[in-house]
């Protein structure tokens, strides 16, 4: 192992049979000497992600589309909470003017289904393209 490893580095006799170590940059160059390495100075390597047009761009890309996407799902949800809040308030109100649970049941259906089914009918009249 050892003297495959001194063939790799490059470990050369020195005068007196003596052998000299590897060159004074090799251990801060950590790079394995089995292959050609060409260090060019002054070379920068830049990325594009790191670059603060590109990172601009990006975010207000990405803004828009969650924008986009909260407002989808705000009015995809509020077309069946609208719903359940009425039918939840109408049976609450039916309970406390003595209408029983039974009643008030009744009421907080009727009146979902009612409100759901005023809500479909507003959005496809809106959603119509007129002639």
């Amino acid at each position: 192992m050892q003297g495959r490893l001194a063939t790799q580095i490059g470990l050369l006799s020195g005068p007196g049979g003596q052998q000299q170590g590897p060159p004074a940059d090799f251990a801060e160059s950590r790079y394995t000497i089995t292959c050609a390495v060409e260090v060019v100075e002054g070379a920068t390597v830049t990325s594009i992600v790191t670059e603060a047009t590109t990172m601009l761009v990006i975010g207000l890309i990405l803004g828009i589309f969650g924008i986009g996407f909260f407002c989808w799902l705000l009015f995809t949800l509020a077309v069946y909470a609208l719903p359940f809040f009425a039918g939840l308030m109408a049976g609450l109100a039916a309970f406390h003017s003595g209408a029983g649970v039974i009643g008030a049941i009744m009421v907080g259906l009727v009146t979902g289904a009612v409100t759901l089914g005023a809500g479909q009918i507003a959005f496809a009249v809106a959603s119509e393209s007129p002639s």
